[in-house]
């Protein structure tokens, strides 16, 4: 079965952050936030993001209200940063 929407690998400049949590180490410490972004041709990727004014922004919420920035790593991952 077919994705609804197609899912790419790599992105690179800007994107609506559709979803996004903060991944937590074992000692309960912010490691990594994870999104699920839309780039403007309709597609989407996955991102992460080990910046700590990206990982803020998920846990305070005002991701949601700002436009994402992509770069592709070219290691098969996508930076996220807000």
């Amino acid at each position: 079965m077919e994705p609804d929407v197609a899912v790419v690998a790599s992105a690179n400049g800007p994107a609506t952050a559709l979803a996004a949590t903060v991944v937590h180490d074992g000692d309960g410490s912010p490691a990594h936030a994870v999104a699920i972004c839309e780039l403007s041709d309709g597609t989407r990727c996955y991102a992460r993001s080990t910046h700590d004014d990206s990982i803020a922004a998920v846990l305070d919420g005002t991701w949601a209200t700002h436009k994402a920035q992509l770069s592709d790593q070219g290691d098969g991952t996508n930076d996220v940063r807000w």
